[in-house]
């Protein structure tokens, strides 16, 4: 028991860790970039997936398909999406491939990336 607290405790300090050469705290575009990777597919509201992965810490098998999502915040002018569509806010200009987008091992090769602009 006092393991997991102490576990908890450390991972919780974690997050607000300062950054000694500014001075002041992470902002939180640092902090959702390294807490970017999902083990799920698809992402939290106010992000966008920007890449499809297999990783065996995650749970279930990849044979079927990807099981960690690369998810990054709806922020900027514009981004690319591993999605056929964009956020709430963004509008769809272009479609593309791109192969970090693909769902699984055995996706083949047609548009699965969208260019989105405020």
């Amino acid at each position: 028991m006092k393991l997991v607290f102490l576990f908890v405790s450390l991972v919780l300090c974690a997050c607000n860790v300062a950054d000694p050469d500014a001075g002041e705290e992470s902002s939180l575009e640092d902090k959702a970039e390294l807490m970017s990777l999902q083990c799920s597919f698809g992402c939290s509201s106010g992000f966008h997936p920007v890449s499809f992965s297999c990783n065996f810490n995650c749970p279930g098998s990849c044979t079927a398909g990807y099981n960690q999502t690369d998810c990054q915040p709806n922020t900027g002018s514009s981004f690319y999406s591993c999605s056929l569509g964009c956020p709430s806010g963004y509008r769809p200009v272009s479609l593309s491939y791109n192969p970090s987008c693909r769902t699984s091992p055995a996706s083949g090769s047609s548009n699965n990336q969208t260019l989105c602009v405020l």
